[in-house]
């Protein structure tokens, strides 16, 4: 799993940057793409994949662990990946195998 911190430090060691730089325009572009999704509610990124709220009926479910029954929210957010990621997640797939 990667988390931002990192993936800001990806970032700074490529473009020889600041990584402080980094992790603000890292966090700024993940804000405008979460803004952009509930205003839009679709966003396409080309050769990553769609980000898309689906919306469901409401339908009550049981937690697993505490088995309490809980109420499923009627948004979800749905990702599509591209064929080029579905074609290397698959390839890894069959590597790890």
């Amino acid at each position: 799993m990667s988390y931002r911190k990192e993936i800001a430090r990806q970032l700074s060691l490529e473009f020889d940057g600041d990584i402080f730089l980094h992790r603000r325009i890292l966090r700024r572009s993940l804000d405008i793409l979460a803004d952009c999704l509930l205003k839009d509610g679709r966003i396409e990124i080309r050769d990553f994949g769609v980000f898309e709220i689906k919306k469901y009926q409401v339908r009550a479910v049981k937690h697993p662990v505490t088995k309490k029954l809980c109420n499923l929210s009627e948004k979800r957010i749905r990702f599509r990946p591209c064929k080029k990621i579905t074609s290397l997640l698959k390839r890894e797939q069959i590597d790890n195998k």
